[in-house]
């Protein structure tokens, strides 16, 4: 024990509303620890302790870990240090998935050209490990133009949006439509393939989807879960959504403007799931498709009219490109050279591709009149429900000590979560947002008041919780004028043990912190060195919280976790909490990372 001692003893608060009581206590962090990373918070409800394992800065061939051990009052039981294998340690920690200082996959990329059919690019993805992180850097440089191997059979492919990477495993799956000729552009919406296509491009067909009326990709994207774990270090099933396609030019294969068509695949691109159903608003921009026990939730807003879902948003839903890092560099760029090949890239057409961004940017501007929610459990549709914006806002609920509610205007919105709890309550957080049009940041979204949307089990609406948020006041430092209202705020839903509360987890940006990366290429040929100083800013956040009576749907006032206001104390990075019995655990550190804070909330009740 000598590397940690008790600094401080206990801080408990009480809300009046809900009862939550609240223990925390902080502790020092030995300076190797605080070097290394915090790898995960292993429980063990049978003791009623749990274990901080902290990963220390080590060799290729030998893990160092320093593992602090407590009970459920947050008392200090044992701190022990160990020097193991590496391969002994990935064995042990299922979560450990160093794999050196340095590494490199290959992989492609794709985009269409103006005629919609697919260019592939050589892709080349860079990967350096963070100590203090503790998970890898990714950097993608892109290459030269690649032709399929079975270039002959990719004429009559159309490419309109919906792909899976797999960059550690050097693979892309691309969903294109199939025409019978050059020139059949109806047709391609009529039947789609699937192809993988590895880093020589070589492309497999895994799946065929065919409809009898035309039908275009609105939604692709890994499915979402609780799982913290990265896309990179876990693989998730593949969502395609498909809506009816029409309008001019197609009155001949259009069908239903209310029908869609849900597709779920493997990460190797085999189709699993095809379910046609029907929707309550034609016009719906699927924000995302999220799992919870089987159970599969689609979410977004909706706008009202009796049009094809491509004629109400008169343009792109998905972008036409796989390229949508925000790190990229291209091969050989910059210059006059930079200059030809951006001119290049307009005469062939692939300066037209259009970034999920862009797509977005544009979506943003658009007035919604519904939000709309369905779910899909074992093969069949359960629900679609559509509340309009006057049916949300009806249901406004403010917390108490709020002056007034906060009304959604269903415009410039953000979803950041979704909950679903244990009587199938659909819990949708987001916030709204606005441009910043004078200041520093001119074009940058900044983030104001927070919604909690609330459906049954059978997709009716509910309840509007509306949070008051500010974030302007804490400004940025040694950041160019960031500030903490440029980063969204997230929600997590804990339902306590009787039932009766849910207690409402905000994790807030409150301060900015920059971090200087250095890179050294050694030059083999000419012996010499190229350092590139690479500055990047992250967010530190705490957690506000408080408390939803499911009886009836008052919602408590909102405190600040750890007063870090005096304190400075910031929610760790990456791994944070855990929840151990009746007890919901965080961990948060002071910048420096000397000090810890244990913070335990009671949901038992």
């Amino acid at each position: 024990m000598k590397y940690i001692t008790l600094a401080v003893a206990l801080l408990i608060s009480m809300s009046a509303f809900c009862q939550m009581e609240v223990l925390e206590k902080d502790y020092d962090i030995s300076r190797k620890a605080r070097n290394g990373f915090l790898g995960q918070i292993e429980k063990h409800p049978e003791t009623n302790t749990f274990d901080l394992i902290y990963v220390l800065k080590s060799t290729a061939t030998k893990v160092k870990t320093e593992v602090y051990t407590y009970d459920q009052d947050l008392k200090l039981i044992k701190q022990q240090k160990e020097e193991e294998e590496i391969e002994k340690v990935r064995k042990k920690y299922k979560w450990f998935r160093y794999k050196g200082e340095t590494y490199e996959s290959q992989s492609v990329y794709v985009r269409a050209n103006m005629t919609q059919q697919m260019v592939f690019r050589q892709k080349t993805i860079r990967y350096k490990w963070s100590w203090w992180r503790g998970g890898y850097a990714k950097r993608v440089i892109l290459g030269d133009k690649v032709k399929p191997k079975n270039e002959e059979g990719t004429a009559n492919l159309m490419f309109r949006g919906g792909y899976y990477e797999n960059d550690p495993e050097g693979y892309l799956l691309v969903c294109a439509g199939v025409g019978s000729g050059k020139k059949d552009y109806t047709g391609s919406f009529l039947k789609y393939q699937i192809f993988k296509a590895d880093k020589d491009v070589n492309m497999e067909k895994t799946a065929e989807i065919n409809f009898d009326v035309a039908n275009t990709p609105i939604l692709s994207q890994p499915l979402e879960d609780d799982d913290p774990a990265s896309q990179d270090d876990l693989q998730r099933d593949w969502i395609l959504l498909f809506a009816t396609y029409g309008g001019s030019g197609m009155k001949k294969v259009e069908g239903d403007p209310y029908m869609y068509t849900y597709c779920r695949f493997s990460p190797q691109g085999i189709l699993k799931e095809k379910i046609g159903f029907k929707v309550t608003v034609a016009g719906w921009r699927v924000l995302g498709a999220y799992e919870k026990d089987g159970q599969v939730y689609f979410y977004g807003p909706g706008i009202g009219k009796d049009k094809f879902n491509n004629e109400i948003f008169k343009g792109a839903i998905l972008a036409n490109s796989s390229n949508e890092d925000a790190d990229v560099e291209k091969k050989g760029g910059g210059g006059i050279m930079g200059g030809f090949g951006a001119l290049k890239g307009m005469v062939t057409g692939e300066g037209f591709q259009i970034t999920q961004d862009a797509i977005d940017d544009r979506l943003d501007e658009m007035k919604y009149t519904n939000f709309q929610v369905g779910k899909i459990e074992k093969g069949n549709l359960v629900f679609v429900n559509a509340p309009t914006t006057s049916d949300i806002n009806d249901k406004n609920v403010k917390p108490e000590g709020q002056k007034k509610k906060i009304e959604f205007d269903s415009k410039r919105f953000l979803t950041t979560d979704l909950s679903v709890t244990s009587d199938n309550n659909m819990f949708i957080s987001g916030q709204d947002f606005t441009i910043d049009k004078f200041g520093k940041n001119k074009g940058t979204k900044l983030y104001k008041g927070l919604f909690l949307l609330q459906y049954d089990g059978q997709g009716n609406f509910l309840r509007n919780y509306g949070v008051e948020v500010d974030q302007k006041k804490y400004l940025g430092m040694f950041s160019r004028g960031l500030t903490p209202n440029m980063y969204p705020v997230s929600s997590t839903i804990i339902e306590s043990g009787n039932k009766k509360q849910l207690y409402w987890m905000m994790t807030i940006c409150k301060a900015i912190d920059t971090d200087v990366d250095i890179d050294d290429q050694y030059n083999f040929v000419n012996g010499s060195t190229t350092r590139t100083i690479t500055s990047s800013y992250s967010p530190l956040y705490s957690i506000q919280y408080g408390a939803i009576n499911k009886q009836d749907g008052t919602a408590s006032e909102f405190k600040t976790l750890g007063e870090d206001e005096k304190r400075k104390f910031y929610l760790m990075n990456g791994v944070n909490r855990i929840r151990l019995n009746d007890y919901q655990i965080y961990l948060s550190e002071t910048l420096k990372g000397d000090k810890i804070l244990l913070s335990r909330f009671d949901v038992s009740h």
